[in-house]
């Protein structure tokens, strides 16, 4: 059981996965909120049920399964719908989140949530690393991997919290410089810290 858990966030295109990932070779149990959010969404029924009745079938691939996409598409026009998404899932991803941390065997377990502040999952962590990128890199980093217009990408980072709020917020920082040495060892000094925490409770 792990007796910290620390959130990671940082906005699209930012490099969450790069550094998760390094926490990940340190040995740390690292729970990715947007993988939880899909297991929950593929598997269960209910949530299904309650789609369908407010969005119709439409929202189904062709095997019956939830598209991701059409979901997505009506979500980020309609913050109504964004909403009525949000309040049937995050008590669940929460729970999951909250399960999967207790479970995990390093010393703490690190979260990632691409929208941290955005859905109050700071109050689930005890303190919040941010991975921070200038935005032009943002979307040129998001149009490379998703291939996606620039307008898109723009759009997308819009709706997400300030670059310069969500470092306010954070209560560390590590910059996702294109120096792999440098990377980790940003990573590896606050690993150290973090076990500190945890030993000395």
């Amino acid at each position: 059981m792990s007796k910290l858990l620390i959130g990671l966030t940082g906005g699209i295109g930012s490099g969450k996965t790069t550094i998760a990932n390094l926490f990940v070779d340190l040995g740390i149990t690292v729970i990715d909120a947007d993988l939880v959010s899909r297991d929950i969404l593929n598997h269960d029924q209910n949530i299904t049920k309650q789609l369908i009745e407010k969005w119709g079938s439409g929202i189904l691939d062709s095997e019956g399964k939830l598209n991701r996409r059409v979901l997505r598409e009506i979500v980020f026009n309609d913050i109504e719908a964004k909403r009525f998404l949000e309040d049937i899932l995050h008590p669940l991803i929460r729970e999951k989140i909250k399960q999967m941390a207790f479970e995990a065997e390093s010393p703490y377990a690190l979260v990632v949530v691409p929208l941290m502040f955005e859905t109050h999952f700071d109050e689930l962590v005890e303190r919040v690393v941010c991975v921070d990128l200038e935005v032009e890199k943002q979307i040129e980093r998001t149009c490379l991997r998703d291939r996606i217009s620039e307008e898109l990408a723009r759009k997308i980072i819009d709706a997400q919290i300030d670059r310069e709020e969500r470092r306010r917020l954070s209560d560390d920082i590590i910059y996702n410089c294109e120096d792999p040495v440098l990377k980790k060892k940003q990573v590896f000094e606050l690993h150290q810290k973090f076990l500190k925490m945890v030993n000395h409770g």
